[in-house]
Parts: structure tokens; sequence; C-alpha cells
């Protein structure tokens, strides 16, 4: 599972509960710039991982298995 796939399952719980990186990032205590590096550099603490957990109130093991284990990739491009 890449990383990217799981700030992508993040990103998707936020926007469905309404939130904002701000809201976040009030919930959990830090600046917004701190959510925004997190989620630019899909980047993070296990502890910070949680405290996000907590904040849409979910278990990371839930947003684990949430998360696509693989994703189809393009591997050709055609004109059209």
């Amino acid at each position: 599972m890449s990383r990217t796939f799981l700030f992508d399952s993040i990103r998707v719980h936020l926007k469905a509960r309404g939130h904002t990186y701000r809201q976040l990032a009030d919930g959990i205590n830090v600046s917004e710039p701190t959510i925004k590096r997190v989620f630019a550099t899909n980047d993070c603490t296990i502890e910070r991982l949680e405290e996000i957990c907590q904040f849409l109130n979910i278990e990371l093991a839930q947003l684990v298995k949430s998360t696509p284990k693989k994703r189809k990739l393009l591997t050709q491009l055609t004109l059209k």
C-alpha cells in the first residue's frame, strides 16, 4: 500500500465530513501550514495519523482497511 493512497483516503474522509484543513489543524492543535505540509508530502508520524483519525472519529485500522491496496495506473496513452 502506498502512503499516497492512505492520505487520499484521509482526504476523502475529510471531504465526506465537510472538514477543511483549517478545521483539522484546529482540532489537533497544530497550524494549518503543518497540515498542508503533511498532505503535500504524504508523510507524518503514526502519532499524528492517530490524532487525525481521532479527529475524524475513525480507528487507524479502519482507515488502513478502507485504503485501496492497488490502483490501476495508466500505462499507455492513445490519441483520439
